[in-house]
């Protein structure tokens, strides 16, 4: 009785020290100013993007770059803007000849996944379609970060610096793949530059689900 008292109390600490990475969303930065539409975001016509070069950097200091993209007359323009700290990024792509705001989308750097909503507006501004990408997910990207940092935080601790790339099946490609992270650890200076280890993250309960090595191009 008193072993399975203290097995217990051991399953019982491990899921609270578990749930100490979940218990909040703000670790999530949706309640970032980036995550907001600026009323001059709705529209380009501030930018003279016309008469730019094909990438264009329109502001950049120590935290933050913005960035202008033309991909041809009459194309699309867009502008992106990331957060270079924490690596999150917001892209709103015009119409060319009207600087009219067409769609806008959040993503994580290291992977260009999307997060959070994209959003689609009509010629009046008005949203039309909104696509959740984290929809089935309870764990969001930062926190499938977090619970891999805190597993290997001692394997980490020996490395000078560490960056983390995710990747997680699209779906609107997989609607019945269930919820799953996947957190890409790079370690400096000993990475490999032709692979990279994975480390798999329950999208709905933050579980480890195991590792595998991506080679190639090729996500598991």
């Amino acid at each position: 009785m008193r072993i399975f008292i203290i097995v217990l109390s051991l399953l019982f600490l491990s899921c609270a020290s578990y749930k100490s990475f979940i218990t909040s969303d703000n670790i999530c930065n949706y309640n970032s100013s980036l995550f907001y539409i600026k009323n001059e975001e709705y529209s380009a016509s501030n930018i003279d993007y016309k008469n730019k070069k094909k990438n264009f950097v329109l502001f950049e200091n120590k935290e933050e770059l913005e960035k202008l993209i033309l991909w041809g007359n009459e194309e699309p323009i867009t502008v992106t803007k990331y957060m270079k700290k924490s690596r999150i990024g917001k892209s709103i792509e015009y119409d060319y000849s009207t600087g009219k705001i067409l769609n806008i989308e959040f993503f994580y750097l290291d992977g260009l996944i999307n997060i959070g909503q994209s959003k689609y507006f009509d010629e009046q501004g008005n949203i039309t379609k909104v696509i959740d990408h984290e929809t089935g997910y309870k764990i969001c990207w930062k926190e499938a970060i977090e619970i891999v940092k805190h597993k290997f935080r001692r394997k980490l601790a020996k490395y000078d610096s560490v960056s983390y790339v995710l990747y997680r099946p699209n779906k609107l490609d997989f609607p019945n793949h269930r919820p799953r992270w996947s957190v890409g650890i790079i370690e400096y200076p000993e990475d490999k530059i032709d692979e990279t280890t994975y480390y798999k993250i329950d999208g709905i309960t933050g579980k480890y689900l195991g590792k595998y090595t991506l080679r190639m191009g090729m996500h598991n």
